[in-house]
């Protein structure tokens, strides 16, 4: 196998490079790279398998939501009723590329960090206050209502890069941005 193929999608993805292309060298370990034949032209992309020895992407997310519903009688003809949700979200996104990777050096200037992380929380009150009296063949009913809601969304995002390699801290790349 001379690596030739004319696949029709060829960006790095498994499909587009196996089984033509094979990932090893001769000694069995991992090729950094890959080269082959695509639409007639010589293509050289990473070698997933290599990458992931070193690169990651991990995400995190926490979500808590909790609602109660309340209800109370203060006469046979007066209810109060009040409904209240919460909701808490939390999320970490980090994501590593090595230099010592295709991507890492190509796109990345000597490896990245990006690291973002989320934090949410939203309160809702619903407060109902029902009122229904009735005298012979006469009724009045009337209903008080007030509702409030609030939302906290903070998100806080860093990228870096020119990190050394292996090393995924935020404080030993070069540059920010």
């Amino acid at each position: 196998d001379d690596g030739s193929v004319e696949p029709w999608t060829v960006n790095g993805a498994s499909f587009g490079q196996f089984p033509w292309v094979y990932p090893y060298n001769p000694d069995c370990s991992l090729k950094p790279t890959l080269t082959f034949n695509a639409e007639g032209y010589p293509t050289t992309t990473n070698n997933f398998l290599y990458d992931a020895q070193y690169n990651y992407n991990s995400i995190r997310n926490q979500q808590l939501f909790g609602s109660l519903k309340v209800n109370y009688d203060i006469t046979d003809w007066l209810t109060a009723s009040t409904t209240n949700s919460f909701t808490l979200s939390n999320g970490k996104n980090e994501s590593y590329t090595d230099a010592r990777t295709y991507y890492g050096y190509i796109f990345n200037a000597n490896g990245a960090l990006s690291t973002n992380t989320t934090y949410e929380n939203s309160v809702l009150t619903s407060n109902l206050l029902t009122f229904h009296k009735t005298w012979g063949n006469h009724s009045l009913r009337a209903l008080v209502g007030q509702e409030f809601q609030t939302t906290t969304d903070e998100t806080t995002g860093i990228n870096v890069d020119d990190i050394k390699p292996g090393y995924h801290v935020i404080s030993v790349a070069q540059h920010l941005g």
